[in-house]
């Protein structure tokens, strides 16, 4: 032992009442897997225990043995001699089982501890006791789901030309860690994880592929902030959503989140003023002399299982709505010509509307229809900053509410005049940010960052122009002309 203090910075650990009552509950996120081991030593009993921590290669341990209960851990902060609080997670855990630490021993290099723990071998997972949900090893094999084929819940009652499966196996293990990763990230908390894990498997073992839906995929840029939790935790108890916001407050982006962690194929149906209860379902269609009725997206998604993603919900006239509440309520079945449809056990309606001023044609929802749902109004500014702050590390509030003007300028120029349409860029927005980071704040790097990263996205001439009209004329008041606009305005461009 004298070895291991000579060469390790070593401390107290004290965990407080107050101390410990912040830590438990954020162990999900922080601990990443916690194994237990032991081991007999000189006749004593040894117990190690194992934390691997989120965003670390290396794991820490505490081990009991007759030197007492301590933790050995090594990262890059105590390394270099500053504050971490890894320790205290891993007395959390210990604590709950009744081990309570002595010291901590914050090592230069894994390799000062490794005599301690090279003979614990045989180590049990026991991340499940503390709502942990650990990775799937690498190299690892998933679950009998895994390696089963996808096969629909119910026989197809409907032939269609439209919609047809796809024989394909999905391995609800692949780009698991990263969902996982993504999901502690936003700070899911261990036992809505283990939840999800399940319905993720229930999901690639049941719900069959179409060639009329579009196969979930990692976003760009998954969202992030508080309506993750809060959409998954009404999906969990089995009900649908409408998303209502401004165009741009992240509603596809949403929905394209919840397809890529759960695994759920996507159907896209838009609504419209001139849809039927038919058109809902699906149309009739004509082939050698023969009459045919193709489903619909929504009605394939309510088959076959999957999230139908109905835009612009509220652009169908109210009494045509009628035709979802059987799917919705306790009947789970769609009515078509040919027969009953009965709702798939994975079937997902996502709804959404765009609201404000701006938009034409919408009519009011139907009371009913919206009786059926969990409605998520969906936030605009908080999220746009937060998502900033978190990919491109700006928090100077300053330069964040430039930008978050800038985009609400443009969003609202594109949504009232269809102008600039490719400046409707996120990766733009988080660029810029990066760009002001980097090199700071005065009126030479914002013209850079806002004409390279956002405006200039737009191709078009006399979009640009009037974009950069809108902008001088509201949040960039010595956003300087170029010559290009000098000479349309003089009209000889």
């Amino acid at each position: 032992m004298a070895t291991t203090t000579k060469r390790m910075k070593v401390s107290g650990t004290d965990i407080t009442p107050i101390l410990l009552a912040q830590a438990v509950p954020k162990i999900p996120s922080k601990v990443n897997q916690v194994e237990r081991a032991e081991v007999d030593r000189d006749d004593i009993k040894a117990i190690a225990l194992r934390f691997h921590y989120a965003g670390l290669h290396e794991p820490g341990y505490i081990i009991s043995d007759a030197n007492g209960t301590n933790c050995y851990h090594y990262c890059e902060a105590s390394a270099n001699g500053n504050n971490c609080n890894h320790w205290v997670y891993a007395g959390a855990v210990a604590h709950e089982l009744g081990m309570e630490l002595k010291k901590t021993y914050h090592a230069k290099d894994p390799s000062d501890y490794e005599h301690l723990i090279r003979d614990f071998v045989d180590f049990e997972d026991i991340s499940s006791q503390f709502g942990v949900v650990p990775p799937i090893p690498s190299g690892g094999t998933a679950s009998t789901a895994a390696s089963s084929s996808a096969a629909p819940s119910t026989a197809p009652v409907v032939s269609t030309k439209t919609a047809t499966p796809i024989t394909k196996k999905r391995n609800w293990s692949e780009g698991y860690n990263e969902v996982l990763e993504y999901l502690k990230g936003e700070g899911v908390t261990g036992s809505m994880l283990m939840e999800i894990v399940e319905l993720r498997k229930s999901i690639y073992e049941n719900v069959q592929l179409t060639t009329m839906a579009t196969e979930p995929v990692k976003p760009d840029l998954p969202y992030m902030g508080s309506y993750v939790g809060r959409a998954f935790r009404h999906i969990i108890a089995g009900k649908d959503l409408i998303l209502i916001g401004d165009k741009g407050c992240g509603k596809d982006t949403l929905i394209a989140t919840i397809a890529w962690v759960l695994g759920l194929p996507v159907y896209l149906q838009p609504g419209n003023a001139n849809e039927t209860k038919e058109s809902i379902v699906g149309d009739r269609s004509f082939a050698k002399g023969e009459v045919f009725f193709d489903l619909s997206p929504f009605a394939t998604s309510v088959q076959y299982g999957g999230i139908s993603n109905y835009t612009e919900l509220n652009m169908i006239p109210g009494q045509v709505t009628a035709v979802f509440h059987p799917v919705l309520d306790e009947n789970r079945q769609l009515p078509t010509l040919k027969g009953a449809i009965p709702r798939h056990k994975h079937h997902l309606f996502i709804g959404s509307m765009n609201v404000g001023e701006q938009y034409a044609g919408v009519s009011l929802t139907n009371g009913a229809l919206m009786d059926r749902f969990a409605i998520l109004e969906m936030p605009y500014s908080l999220e746009f900053k937060e998502l900033l702050i978190r990919k491109s590390g700006l928090t100077d509030n300053k330069p964040l509410k430039f930008l978050e003007d800038v985009k609400m300028q443009i969003d609202e120029l594109i949504a009232t005049e269809g102008t600039g349409e490719r400046s409707k860029t996120i990766r733009g927005y988080i660029d810029a940010a990066k760009h002001l980071k980097k090199y700071g704040v005065n009126h030479n790097n914002k013209v850079e960052a806002v004409e390279d990263f956002i405006i200039n996205k737009t191709e078009d001439k006399i979009e640009k122009f009037k974009m950069r009209d809108r902008l001088r004329q509201s949040v960039f008041p010595d956003l300087p002309k170029t010559k290009e606009e000098e000479d349309y305005e003089n009209g000889s461009f």
